[in-house]
């Protein structure tokens, strides 16, 4: 799964309070993508800290399209999470079964 996000830093901000009040589960964060449809991301707590970091660092004021990339899981079941912005990247795995849909 492919999507691209267009966040400000407010919102993720605000995404950021959300995913820390999950405090015994992880749940997919259901944003609009850039063409307005719904998708569900795992999205950590540390995702959107480098998110918020980068747009600081950066001294964007206005929404910035966030590149969020799932790859399939592998044998272990693990998923691969890539997000991009600005010119930055972070990667991580994920479980996907671990994360409940909200």
């Amino acid at each position: 799964m492919h999507s691209i996000i267009p966040l400000s830093i407010i919102q993720v901000e605000i995404l950021s309070e959300t995913v820390e009040s999950f405090v015994d589960n992880h749940k997919l964060l259901h944003v609009p993508d850039q063409r307005g449809e719904i998708v569900g991301l795992p999205l950590t707590s540390k995702a959107l800290q480098f998110i918020h970091t980068v747009m600081k660092e950066k001294e964007v004021t206005e929404k910035q399209d966030v590149t969020v990339e799932v790859k399939s899981g592998d044998a272990n079941g693990s998923s691969q999470v890539i997000i991009t912005l600005c010119g930055a990247s972070m990667q991580y795995e994920v479980e996907l079964e671990e994360f409940d849909s909200m």
